[in-house]
């Protein structure tokens, strides 16, 4: 009897996406094998929609053309509202349809940004859509390595076109995090802990939101490592060796992907220690090992260091926008600035995993709170070159229309200025800030949702130059 995969890999589809069983399809570690693989390698077994054009099938029995085709094949939506665990917006024209405007809101970002390329009368007049944000290989969904890169850059060796979602997320994952925290790595399939759940959400943690007697580990028991990230010094993945050292360390709100008008997104980014477990940058630098470098000859900016080095936490805590001073630890947190709590103790993160706006989600940086790669760029793609958090092309964030109104720079609203939207439209600059506003005034209470016009470049949410 010949075996319909097709409708299970709908029901994948649906058991992951929607209502109050979503995120259980990976459930921290390997998912169902038919969820991703065919059996017999037929392209019956794609998602109804799916945009494969594959007649046999992709390879390791893949229901896409490639790796990345495959995750896209769950984690890519026509949805015209963000949410979920969609990470690109699909069908997107893209290329000339210059104002097309991608909809998912999730931290790391969406990937569609990589298919919109932009043209301006400013200082740097090309925005290409392939310096966006990582150029993965999906070919079905029309996203090809770098142009400019052939291999990361940085200083290592590994190859552009080798770049997939699998690169960085571990499909057969067998890292775990067990009831004490520890990480356990697996090697030789020595552990002796079942994966009981996701170790993404603070449902996963103690007190955590959401915590329950089946979803908090105990002894004997683990959950997966935060987004089913790679760890193993020896991981191999289209065709390249990867060797990370460990695995980082975060939570996040379990509803991650949202416009950011009313509230923000804070994922609660921690500093690992000790054994397999890494920072942020480390973890990052494993493909880019010289911009972690602290070499004098480099000259990169410091990663993986205190905000209190300098008078970075206390100008991060006071700042609200240009020429604004007037803030406290209390309010300050920006989620277009990000800091990495200088912590991997899980309770104490969890508080501060939040799409609400709550009093701990709020606050900014102390003492051993740090600056790492994430602090400036979306881990997928975003509207602006180097997949920065925001557009470090111009001189102004904000801007006023010609009749003296506050507004998001555009092509449409600020046609003599372009530079400050990088040649985009005000809706795609809108989107690309996450639907925050801009309005004649400006305070602490709203700083995270609202800029004031004339607001420069977010460098200075630490550095307070402007």
């Amino acid at each position: 009897m010949k075996l319909k995969l097709g409708f299970i890999v709908t029901l994948a589809v649906l058991a992951i996406g929607f209502g109050s069983t979503a995120f259980a399809f990976h459930s921290g570690g390997v998912a169902d094998c038919a969820g991703c693989h065919s059996m017999h390698n037929t392209p019956s077994a794609l998602p109804t929609g799916s945009p494969s054009t594959s007649a046999t099938g992709g390879p390791m029995l893949l229901t896409g053309t490639d790796q990345s085709s495959t995750c896209l094949n769950c984690h890519a939506s026509n949805s015209t509202t963000p949410g979920g665990i969609t990470v690109m917006t699909w069908p997107f024209a893209g290329g000339t349809n210059v104002a097309t405007v991608p909809v998912q809101r999730s931290p790391g970002g969406d990937f569609t940004w990589l298919l919109l390329s932009f043209t301006n009368t400013g200082h740097a007049p090309s925005n290409l859509g392939t310096s966006h944000g990582h150029n993965i290989v999906a070919v079905d969904y029309g996203l090809t390595a770098s142009a400019v890169y052939t291999t990361a850059p940085g200083g290592t060796g590994f190859a552009s076109a080798a770049l997939y979602c699998n690169s960085c997320h571990d499909p057969h994952n067998k890292m775990r995090r067990d009831s004490n925290g520890a990480i356990q790595n697996m090697i030789g399939n020595t552990g002796t802990y079942p994966i009981i759940g996701s170790g993404s959400y603070p449902s996963s943690v103690t007190g955590g939101v959401g915590a329950t007697a089946a979803t908090v580990p105990t002894t004997g028991q683990a959950v997966g490592v935060y987004r089913i990230l790679a760890g193993y010094n020896t991981y191999s993945a289209g065709g390249q060796t990867i060797p990370y050292a460990g695995v980082p360390i975060a939570l996040a709100p379990k509803t991650y992907n949202q416009s950011e008008a009313a509230k923000q997104v804070r994922v609660a980014y921690g500093v690992g220690s000790g054994s397999n477990q890494v920072t942020w940058g480390a973890w990052c630098g494993t493909c880019h090992p010289a911009f972690v470098s602290a070499t004098a000859t480099n000259h990169y900016h410091p990663i993986d260091v205190a905000l209190s080095s300098g008078n970075e936490a206390s100008n991060y805590n006071l700042y609200v926008g240009s020429g604004n001073m007037t803030n406290s630890m209390a309010t300050s947190y920006l989620s277009l600035t990000p800091f990495m709590s200088g912590t991997n103790v899980l309770t104490t993160l969890a508080p501060l995993a939040d799409n609400t706006g709550t009093t701990a989600a709020q606050a900014g940086p102390g003492s051993s709170d740090q600056v790492s790669c994430l602090t400036c760029h979306r881990a997928h793609a975003s509207g602006w070159t180097h997949g920065l958090r925001w557009n470090i092309e111009g001189e102004f964030i904000t801007y006023v229309t010609g009749t003296g109104g506050p507004t998001w720079p555009g092509t449409d609203t600020t046609p003599t200025q372009q530079g400050y939207a990088d040649g985009m439209l005000s809706t795609q600059v809108s989107a690309a800030y996450y639907d925050r506003t801009v309005a004649a005034t400006q305070t602490a209470a709203t700083a995270g949702t609202t800029f004031a016009p004339f607001q420069r470049s977010l460098c200075n949410k630490c550095h307070a130059q402007d």
